[in-house]
């Protein structure tokens, strides 16, 4: 027995460096078409490197927002302080219930925020968080807290890209460069905002919501964060024309109601599904603008 787990150790003692220094190797050698399961590519999700290194540098926040990209393209710190408030939107791209646990337990001590708003998008408790972890280890959040997230959801893809990007940081020592794009531009605090474009696509697929046993786990391990940190928060889910072609959406109407904290605006009727949004999905600056003149006092608590 003792010789075996010595064997054993030996083993993991050498694969590990030699599988790392593989995956660096055959990353940087072979076409991404060809390697699908390491998901890296520099920047490849974009304005998270500016939020994160903008959330480093804030030592405390009145009012923080997470979510994915419903939140950090369809709230803007701009339209929706006036009083003086601190306001940052913490949203990643796909950002699932576990990556925004994960966010919220690593920052609220630090931040302590009066109001935490926590955007909902119902797409995103069917996701398995792949591509939310790889966002996050891509541009630069802390490798213990995604490491945890890989011992938590543990997918190759994630585990290669982890195990590339740590290489490629000590090998190459590479700098994430500030994101820029003609397409978007990081506006600070968070907020994303896109040239105005228009949406083309009206029609949806009506389909059934089924969320990921995990996420819910983990939706509720959120309000249970909060509510231990004595933390106002909202729960909300921004106009989306994707969102509302689920047959059940009475289903996670539900589930965010049971917060008890859900605010429940009859919103699509006041957003044109062509000029409101640039696509199924997602608010451009016309909608933007309508939804945070709206929500504004809500958050608040003012209406």
């Amino acid at each position: 027995m003792k010789r075996f787990l010595r064997d054993t150790s030996i083993f993991i003692l050498f694969f590990i460096p030699f599988y790392s220094i593989s995956i660096y190797l055959f990353g940087r050698l072979v076409p991404s078409d060809f390697r699908p399961n390491i998901l890296y590519n520099t920047k490849m999700y974009g304005t998270t490197s500016n939020m994160l290194k903008e959330l480093r540098s804030k030592e405390r926040i009145d009012i923080l927002i997470v979510g994915a990209s419903d939140a950090y393209r369809s709230y803007d710190p701009r339209l929706l302080g006036g009083n003086g408030e601190i306001i940052f939107n913490a949203g990643t791209s796909s950002q699932t219930p576990l990556q925004t646990y994960t966010l919220l337990n690593d920052n609220l001590d630090k931040l302590k925020p009066k109001l935490v708003v926590y955007e909902v998008s119902p797409v995103c408790f069917e996701l398995d968080g792949v591509e939310s972890t790889v966002d996050l280890i891509l541009n630069g959040y802390s490798r213990s807290s995604t490491l945890k997230l890989l011992f938590k959801n543990p997918e190759i893809q994630a585990l290669n890209s982890f195990l590339f990007d740590y290489v490629d940081a000590v090998l190459v020592k590479r700098h994430i460069d500030t994101f820029y794009s003609v397409k978007e531009k990081y506006m600070g605090n968070g907020y994303v905002e896109m040239n105005l474009s228009f949406n083309k696509d009206t029609t949806s697929v009506v389909k059934n919501w089924n969320p990921k046993p995990k996420q819910l786990t983990y939706f509720k391990k959120i309000i249970d964060l909060l509510k231990e940190k004595n933390i106002e928060f909202k729960i909300i889910n921004a106009p989306s024309l994707t969102d509302r072609s689920y047959k059940n959406s009475t289903d996670f109407e539900f589930v965010f109601s049971e917060s008890g904290q859900y605010l429940v605006y009859p919103y699509l009727k006041k957003f044109d599904p062509v000029y409101d949004f640039f696509d199924a999905s997602h608010l451009n600056s016309n909608g933007v603008l309508k939804w945070n003149r709206i929500i504004k006092d809500r958050i608040s608590g003012n209406k």
